[in-house]
């Protein structure tokens, strides 16, 4: 019998440091080549996020989660200043399934495509809260802090989960449409995947998920209703009428449309 693949285990996070930062419209901050990961949340004024081939808008409760690897410069957009807090933390492994022995990781990033996220509820509060007893004596205390920090991400997390949703949503939409408008060009999955922005595999995936039938399946129904349409209301032959549908071969319409 064939083992069950066991998955890797998930990191764990461990919070090491917090700055807080207050930008005029003249400065900026980089963050780059650091030794730790970190968290950056916007608690007053808006600003930009800038690097070698993205850039974000940065509002009052806007969130960044920056890998120790990323270059980012944050700058203030208007004449007021820009303040956030930044969480310096470990992605802690653990080195092997036998022992339980955990160290920091040097290449973990967030399975995301992007790392800026707007209007994430809460995290404002909650990340004041972690600033103001950042120094805390308290053995409970701390351990509390590290809580905080641990429900900071989560929200930040579950934000990035919906937000990734509505935006596959979203492509999803305009692939459709895409179809309904240029039906009759020659269209592959590739075609459609790479204008959605994913993979064939998960285009097809989340696509069944939200119409009930595969991008292709679609596609074919789409050009089909078209195909009825000119056939009841032209004069047009089954050739010239595959054509316009999008099909070279006469033939291979005629069975697809009895089907």
């Amino acid at each position: 019998m064939i083992g069950k693949t066991v998955p890797p285990p998930n990191p764990l996070f461990l919070l090491q440091d917090i700055q807080q930062v207050t930008l005029s419209p003249t400065e900026a901050w980089t963050f780059s080549g650091e030794s730790t990961h970190a968290v950056l949340i916007v608690t007053k004024g808006a600003g930009r996020m800038l690097s070698e081939s993205d850039q974000a808008a940065l509002l009052d409760g806007s969130a960044l989660v920056l890998s120790r690897e990323s270059a980012r410069q944050i700058s203030a957009d208007t004449d007021d200043p820009l303040r956030f807090l930044v969480f310096y933390f470990d992605a802690l492994q653990q080195q092997d399934q036998v022992s339980n022995d955990y160290s920091p990781s040097l290449s973990w990033h967030l399975d995301h495509s992007s790392c800026a996220f707007h209007q994430v509820d809460n995290s404002t509060e909650l990340a004041l809260t972690l600033y103001a007893h950042r120094q805390a004596n308290d053995p409970l205390e701390a351990f509390q802090n590290q809580i905080r920090f641990q429900q900071l991400l989560h929200l930040i997390w579950s934000h990035a989960e919906r937000q990734a949703t509505v935006e596959t949503s979203s492509v999803v939409d305009q692939t459709i449409s895409y179809m309904h408008t240029n039906y009759a060009e020659p269209i592959t999955l590739d075609d459609l995947a790479n204008r959605a922005g994913l993979t064939p595999r998960y285009y097809t995936e989340v696509f069944k998920k939200k119409v009930g039938k595969s991008p292709i399946e679609y596609l074919t129904s789409c050009r089909m209703e078209h195909a009825k349409t000119l056939l009841r209301e032209s004069n047009k032959r089954l050739r010239e009428v595959a054509r316009l549908v999008g099909y070279a071969d006469e033939f291979y319409f005629s069975r697809r449309f009895k089907q």
